[in-house]
């Protein structure tokens, strides 16, 4: 199983400081890893699924502090295994917007490092290299079970 620890331990990702999810944050399970990089529209991010670790810049939002922190807000609301923000745009994250993530459970993430596509890149290798790891464990514990 790949926690939000492993995502962020890889070497996309420079520094990591979690503004709101508690304490049990960084342990939360990752399914998958995806990109916020518009703003909400009517379905309010309604594509994103449980246990997903979504990464954004915050690009759609350059400069629009209000648009920003909506999209987070709505964001946050989702089912999510943590949120990461590189703030390129050094975008203040307001009060409401770690409220939200404290209210929701959902990991706010901010971090340096590199773009999100290196940060997907590398994230999704390691969940296929874990998915690939739990199935051959699988394999070898049926045959010992019919051994």
């Amino acid at each position: 199983m790949v926690t939000v620890a492993d995502i962020t331990a890889l070497p996309a990702f420079h520094t990591v400081k979690v503004l709101a999810g508690g304490s049990g944050a960084l342990q939360r399970p990752v399914r998958n890893v995806g990109i916020m990089d518009a703003p909400p529209d009517d379905t309010a991010y309604g594509d994103y699924v449980a246990g997903e670790l979504i990464v954004t810049n915050l690009g759609f939002a350059r400069g629009d502090a209000a648009l920003a922190e909506r999209a987070l807000c709505l964001m946050l609301q989702r089912p999510l295994a943590a949120l990461a923000v590189r703030n390129v745009h050094r975008i203040p994250l307001s009060d409401a917007v770690i409220a939200a993530g404290e209210a929701s459970g959902t990991p706010l993430l901010v971090y340096e490092g590199e773009y999100y596509e290196h940060v997907i890149f590398q994230a999704m290798k390691l969940l296929e290299r874990d998915r690939a790891d739990s199935d051959t464990a699988r394999l070898i514990d049926g045959l010992l079970v019919s051994a």
